[in-house]
């Protein structure tokens, strides 16, 4: 060995670290897939849930960040009655989540009545 990869050598890792460095690889190339599936624009919100629950399962240290009721999702009932809808699950929402999206509910008028209507009239027409 001479004198350049003897210096080198002292910047390679331990066996230990080696293990270490390779088993970080695969639980980022883990973190990568779930990552890209949630930038395809065919994802479901739903299935959302699904992947950060698993993501929890297998990297405790996200539980804080990931769980349904974590301190930064600012409307946990908002998020889970999201949910439900997109799952066409309205049928089960709780009290605090129906409360939480109410203002989401669209006006369903006949069509007739929507074109005999101004946009005025129809908003008045169901308060």
């Amino acid at each position: 060995m001479n004198e350049t990869n003897t210096e080198a050598a002292e910047y390679l890792p331990f066996p230990l670290e080696k293990l270490m460095i390779e088993n970080l690889q695969r639980n980022l190339k883990k973190l990568e897939s779930v990552t890209m599936k949630l930038q395809n624009d065919k994802v479901l919100l739903h299935e959302i849930r699904i992947l950060f629950d698993a993501v929890i399962q297998e990297f405790q240290a996200t539980k804080h960040y990931l769980t349904v009721d974590t301190d930064i999702v600012t409307s946990p009932d908002f998020e889970s009655a999201f949910v439900k809808l997109c799952d066409g699950k309205s049928a089960s929402l709780l009290p605090g989540e129906k409360s939480a999206v109410c203002s989401l509910v669209a006006i369903n008028l006949p069509p007739s009545d929507l074109s005999e209507m101004s946009f005025d009239e129809r908003i008045l027409d169901n308060k």
